[in-house]
Order: C-alpha cells, then structure tokens, then sequence
C-alpha cells in the first residue's frame, strides 16, 4: 500500500497519506486524500462527517470516509482512513438533525442593511436562508435576494478559483487533463491564427519567423525544467538520516492486525 501511494504522488504531487504507528511499530491508521478529495473539501468542507459503515477488509479493518456536500446537496468524499479499530474520537461541525415540525419563530429585520435574522437559526446551519427570513424581506419590500445571502458554495461557481496545499502549489485535479486542455486551447488558437496567414504570403512569412524566434526560448524553458525535476531526484537520493531513518521505519512496518474470535457453526 504505501507503494501504491508513492506511486500516486508521483503522478499528483497533491496526493496526500498519513500513518499512524502503535507502541510496538505496526501500523495502526492509515489516512489518505487525492487532488480532488483536497479541492472538494477545500470548496465544501464547512460541514463534514465520518463514516464506517461501508464495510471492512480482509484484515477486519473499518473502512471510513471523511463526507459532506456539495452545491447539488451530493455526498462529496474529502478523504479515506483504514483504523484498527472504531474507538477514536473525530470532530463534526454544525451537524444538525433535519426535523420537521412547525413552531412559533422571531424574526428580525433591517431594511437598510437588508439583514433578516430567524430564531430557527437555519441559514447559520446550513447557509440557505429560512422561509420566516424571505417572508420577512418580502414584507420590507425587498422583491431580490441579497447578495450577502448567495452563499458561493451553491452556486455554479462553487468550484472556481485556484487552492494551494500546505506547500503554497496549486492543486491540480488531473495533471495530464490540465495538459491536454492546453493543448487544445493552443491548437484551436494557431489554427485560427494560420487560416488568417495563409491569405496573405507577408503574414505566413512573419508568422514562420515569429514561431522561429520563440522555440529556442520553450526549449530553453523546458531543459530548465528538466534540470530542475533532477535537482529534485538527486535531493531526494540526500535525505536527511533521521527522514531516512523514518521513511525506512515506515516501509518495514507491518499492519496491525486484529483477532477476531471464529465463529462456532455447531447448533
């Protein structure tokens, strides 16, 4: 497992796991999160729950999932953990029982800030203002939504923007996607740009001369690229001993497994 996920941060510097070591140096918990699973939380993670009941491996492991939603009110996975067992405690925030029942409500308006406030407290919950609240804004003859009440994480742009991980680099989803979008972008581009030249012999010779001057500079920046990914592999070859020392601590490390009394089939 903790080659497979090497494996996966070579392809996604985003991908991230943790292992947890008990007193006697076997694994105990194991976390991991992917690109996706970051951005997701990083756009929807207000409120989150853990979850085990998806079932267990061969080892009698509970399987859990970190979850929440997303601006479709759809569960949205932010994260993965294999325990030893179900004994942890796991911090939830604003999870509140969806009850449905009827009773009397204060409401508090301000027409000039255009501000409701509802003693049933759901748009702090659950970031969709009450019917007592659009009730009240109507009575104050406020016909539109104020924007401070379009909560960004359900709506169409929910997911836009860039997120950074704890090293300050861009999370990316999918490296080769992002690479073949560009692509496509560029080509879309040069085929416009060489339908236009082709009509004129001036234009297709300044156009030859511009893509002539300014391949020596990719090639330029892709050799620094190149350099830069093998600083990198020969930094990683001089790893600090005591990181070596953990890093080895870790690969030698076993599961930590769990007795499970057998069953007696006899009636």
């Amino acid at each position: 497992m903790l080659n497979y996920f090497r494996d996966k941060q070579a392809e996604n510097a985003a991908f991230q796991y943790h292992l947890q070591l008990d007193s006697e140096e076997h694994i105990a918990n194991i976390f991991w999160v992917d690109a996706k699973m970051l951005l997701d939380y990083a756009h929807f993670g207000d409120v989150v729950t853990f979850d085990t009941t998806f079932g267990t491996n061969k080892e009698y492991r509970p399987f859990g999932i970190f979850l929440g939603l997303n601006q479709f009110r759809k569960t949205t996975i932010f994260g993965a953990a294999l325990m030893f067992d179900e004994r942890f405690a796991v911090a939830i925030a604003r999870l509140h029982g969806d009850l449905q029942f009827e009773e009397e409500r204060i409401v508090i308006g301000d027409p000039l800030t255009k501000t409701v406030s509802c003693s049933c407290g759901m748009f702090n919950r659950t970031g969709i203002l009450c019917a007592h609240g659009l009730k009240v804004l109507d009575l104050m003859n406020i016909k539109t939504l104020p924007a401070h009440y379009v909560l960004k994480r359900w709506t169409r742009e929910a997911r836009n923007g860039s997120i950074q991980d704890r090293q300050g680099r861009n999370v990316v989803e999918n490296p080769k996607m992002e690479a073949e979008l560009r692509y496509k972008d560029l080509s879309h581009k040069f085929h416009k740009m060489a339908q236009k030249a082709a009509n004129s012999p001036q234009c297709c010779i300044l156009l030859d001369n511009a893509l002539d001057s300014v391949a020596p500079h990719i090639h330029d920046l892709l050799n620094a690229s190149t350099s830069a990914m093998n600083e990198l592999c020969k930094d990683k070859e001089n790893v600090d001993p005591n990181v070596q020392q953990v890093d080895e601590l870790l690969r030698s490390a076993r599961l930590k497994k769990k007795e499970v009394q057998s069953k007696n089939l006899r009636r």
